[in-house]
């Protein structure tokens, strides 16, 4: 009997340290004699600029397992099981830090891996940026803000590779992943000019909210300021709830020459709620003074319960 649990205990404990040793192993592969990570750190840090460039070339030119790699630790949380049990092993002298980029605790501040790989996506080919966003593009939809946040983050920094995915993304069923697209390529810029008319599709569509969000996408990617300017309008004129008049002046904040094209109504808007008791009246009122002095700076604006 005691032989028995001598045995069991033996496996026990042979299993516990698979187990640790599994989850304390790191994921990065060698290069050229060298673990991707410390090529990133050369990359972007103070190194000699021939050791750099030659960092650069590594990471620009990865294969494909390398890549995907790099897409698994943009997915990596900011401190994993791996990281807290680290952490907890190094803290209780278990184990010695290795002093190690990628040997991480929670205590120590060291970058963790997806700080490592949005390092390397300024690098990247483009082929290497196309498998990126291939990868990504499955993240939109996930319910979870941290991941699906990072994933968005991830596009914008890979454009233009990542445009023509988004553009897809737009007809997705999923209005999660609609909207996600949507605010990407606005983030992205002048680089999604392309994006444009399937995002005037949505202005025109019956979704008031997805026609704002993708309004404001248009605007900031500098589309013709006659996709989306009938909507901030007819928004503005018609619109009693502050939230949505908020989004509409945010519209506005992108062009100067769009500013100028609505000043006359939100000096109206502005009269209109100068003297009004209602608390949104007041609110709107506030908020298109304050647009319209930040824009155009001038003689001080009404404000409620006082003349000119």
């Amino acid at each position: 009997m005691n032989k028995r649990w001598f045995i069991n205990i033996c496996l026990l404990i042979i299993a516990i340290g698979v187990g640790v040793y599994w989850v304390l192993q790191t994921r990065d592969p060698y290069i050229n004699g060298k673990p991707l990570s410390k090529w990133i750190e050369l990359a972007n840090t103070g190194s000699p600029e021939p050791l750099r460039e030659t960092a650069r070339s590594v990471i620009r030119n990865l294969s494909t397992n390398h890549v995907l790699v790099l897409s698994k630790w943009l997915k990596e949380p900011p401190i994993s099981l791996r990281q807290r049990l680290t952490g907890w092993l190094v803290q209780h002298k278990y184990i010695r830090d290795r002093g190690d980029p990628l040997w991480i605790n929670q205590l120590s501040g060291h970058r963790t891996d997806p700080f490592l790989a949005f390092w390397a996506l300024r690098y990247l080919g483009h082929d290497a940026r196309v498998i990126v966003a291939q990868s990504l593009i499955p993240d939109l939809s996930l319910k979870r803000e941290r991941e699906r946040v990072s994933a968005q983050l991830a596009l914008k920094f890979i454009a233009p590779e990542s445009v023509p995915l988004l553009i897809e993304c737009l007809s997705s069923p999923n209005p999660e992943v609609r909207k996600a697209a949507v605010e990407v390529l606005g983030d992205i810029g002048s680089p999604a000019i392309a994006a444009v008319p399937a995002l005037k599709k949505i202005i025109d569509g019956s979704d008031a909210t997805a026609a704002l969000t993708a309004a404001d996408s248009v605007a900031e990617i500098g589309g013709e300021p006659a996709i989306y300017m009938p909507l901030v309008l007819r928004g503005l004129e018609t619109s009693k709830d502050f939230t949505y008049v908020n989004s509409l002046l945010g519209i506005l904040s992108h062009n100067y020459a769009d500013f100028q094209l609505a000043a006359p109504l939100l000096q109206q808007i502005a009269d209109q709620t100068a003297d009004s008791k209602d608390k949104n009246d007041f609110m709107i009122h506030q908020r298109v003074s304050e647009v319209m002095r930040s824009m155009n700076p001038g003689p001080e604006m009404r404000t409620p319960g006082r003349g000119f």
